[in-house]
């Protein structure tokens, strides 16, 4: 399987130490994977689900046989403080536009933000071959990794780093999020998804770092949660030709845009100034978790650098291009490599605080 385009990994990197490579890189195939049965090819969701269930089948012995406790662990998000700062990652406010507090989720229709519960999943018993191992998979997977080589080495991660279950089952609701559900009501209905499909990945690289504290879980949630967005921002074309939207609908009604602006490729003063805001929200985030960069130590600590200036380059261009995603998809190329390692070298401890509270 190719590991080169899984946008939460620091895949095989030469910054990476070599003792956690073998690690990360059999998390990587079982969420890459995964995500290509969910999003990939023409599969009947019928198809995608079941094969996602075998998946989550897979996770549940490796569970028996490790003795791994199903609920060890963190089994959600984390949060910090109390009441209206339970969830400390803000953005700024453009310019003129007043805040719009998200509202209730009350009242979503059922392709809204209806992802089942952490640990659900589908009614689908998936046929064992005679290695013991389920090998069928949805036509959109890779199809020339077998189930045991995926989920081979992920129990030999698991046993070997004492790496908790429910960051791996959070993986697969979203997984399974991205074949039911296509809108999202509001920011609050997003970031519960991005606590699914983005955070457990920093969740588990904290912990093969040895450095899983309840402070460093919140800034790695805020950094994996605002590199979701980036990839969100930047691939809002891509999304919408696979019948996604994950721009949070009560903000689009805000900013005056809508789903037909999005599939004609509009973009306008009012597309500008929702982008401009999605955009301001993810660099906050970034900038909220960016901190966790200068704890960790050694190489490790240089990584996370990279990938969080990663992030704020392709905010950047995105705000170079006039935020017209549609034409030209953001990307970093080769051009980039220095300045990313020059920003890294002089990445401040802290960034200012972001006024607004989204």
């Amino acid at each position: 399987m190719s590991v080169d385009h899984y946008e939460n990994f620091p895949v095989a990197s030469i910054l990476l130490p070599a003792r956690l490579r073998p690690a990360v890189i059999a998390i990587y195939r079982f969420a890459r994977a995964a995500d290509d049965i969910a999003d990939e090819g023409d599969a009947p969701d019928r198809e995608r689900l079941a094969a996602l269930a075998r998946f989550r089948q897979e996770l549940r012995a490796i569970e028996t046989r490790l003795g791994a406790a199903p609920q060890a662990g963190r089994s959600g998000p984390l949060e910090v403080g109390d009441g209206a700062a339970a969830w400390p990652f803000r953005a700024q406010e453009n310019a003129g536009e007043p805040r719009v507090d998200p509202p209730a989720d009350a009242g979503l229709r059922p392709t809204v933000d209806t992802a089942p519960a952490a640990g659900a999943r589908p009614a689908a018993n998936a046929p064992l071959h005679a290695d013991g191992a389920s090998h069928a998979t949805a036509e959109s997977s890779t199809g020339t990794d077998t189930i045991s080589a995926i989920f081979a080495p992920l129990a030999d991660a698991i046993d070997r780093h004492a790496l908790p279950m429910p960051p791996f089952h959070r993986l697969l609701d979203a997984f399974e999020q991205d074949v039911t559900v296509k809108r999202y009501a509001d920011f609050a209905a997003l970031k519960r998804y991005c606590s699914r499909s983005a955070d457990p990945v920093g969740e588990l690289m904290l912990h093969l770092y040895d450095a899983a504290t309840d402070e460093n879980l919140a800034l790695s949630d805020a950094i994996c949660t605002g590199l979701q967005l980036v990839n969100f921002w930047q691939d809002v074309a891509i999304d919408r030709d696979k019948g996604r939207i994950y721009l949070p609908r009560d903000e689009m009604i805000r900013f005056g845009v809508t789903e037909d602006d999005i599939a004609a490729g509009r973009c306008n003063a009012a597309w500008r100034r929702l982008l401009a805001f999605e955009t301001a929200r993810a660099r906050s985030l970034l900038h909220f978790g960016a901190p966790l960069a200068r704890r960790l130590p050694g190489r490790v600590g240089w990584e996370l650098r990279l990938v969080v200036q990663g992030g704020l380059r392709i905010l950047q261009r995105i705000e170079h291009a006039g935020f017209d995603v549609f034409r030209a998809r953001p990307t970093l190329g080769r051009r980039d490599a220095a300045l990313l390692a020059w920003r890294a070298l002089r990445m401040p401890r802290g960034y200012p605080a972001s006024p607004y509270h989204p």
